[in-house]
């Protein structure tokens, strides 16, 4: 997991001003996780009272 830190953008635009990755053993335990019933009772919390966007990215 990685949070924050110094981001240098090399090309193109970078609007969030913050950034945090989790990582996760595989993409269907990622797809796991945010379809659980802990994650799903807490979505419309996030949303509330954040702004952002939440995405899978496969790593190497």
């Amino acid at each position: 997991m990685a949070r924050g830190g110094k981001l240098t953008v090399l090309e193109g635009q970078w609007q969030p001003p913050r950034t945090v990755i989790v990582e996760f053993p595989t993409r269907e335990s990622a797809e796991d996780w945010y379809k659980s019933p802990d994650s799903q009772r807490i979505i419309n919390l996030r949303l509330e009272s954040t702004r952002g966007a939440l995405v899978i990215l496969d790593g190497m």
